[in-house]
């Protein structure tokens, strides 16, 4: 059986219980959205505790539910900067692609959800001409400090 709730704190979570076990929960995901396709794979989304919603995958191994890790994390979000950004060719800011203004439209493609010692991430970004390069922004708590819609969704 699989359950939903919204947790302890707004940690949104599905629960896997297995029938005939003592144990009443078998494993957990974290998300707000779950697929489960039929081809020994499930598919989990959400955000919370983290910059943006996440797309993860895991398989069943040795009775346990075993993420699947991706080399980077779709974020697939059109939106804006708030402040000007200095787009680079590489993920740790290595020559400077393009600079973009505050105000321009942009589309957020991935991330390799790895964070620097200084608490920075790095983005993916696509602009209007179709340029692609790198951002490292310190997302803020809970509002958008440097591209709208990048801010930590949690405690």
């Amino acid at each position: 059986f699989v359950f939903f709730t919204w947790g302890a704190s707004a940690d949104p979570e599905f629960y896997f219980i297995k029938t005939g076990s003592r144990n009443s929960i078998w494993d957990q995901l974290s998300g707000t959205a779950l697929s489960i396709p039929a081809n020994g794979s499930l598919y989990v989304a959400g955000r919370y505790n983290n910059y943006y919603t996440q797309r993860r995958k895991f398989i069943l191994q040795n009775d346990t539910l075993q993420e699947v890790s991706q080399p980077y994390y779709s974020v697939g979000l059109r939106t804006k900067t708030l402040v000007p950004i200095v787009l680079f060719s590489t993920s740790d800011g290595k020559r400077e692609v393009a600079r973009i203004p505050a105000n321009e439209s942009i589309e957020v493609l991935l991330t390799d959800n790895r964070q620097s010692k200084e608490g920075e991430n790095a983005f993916l970004i696509r602009t209007p001409l179709g340029l692609l390069g790198w951002v490292r922004i310190k997302p803020s708590q809970y509002y958008s400090n440097v591209i709208e819609g990048i801010s930590w969704w949690g405690d």
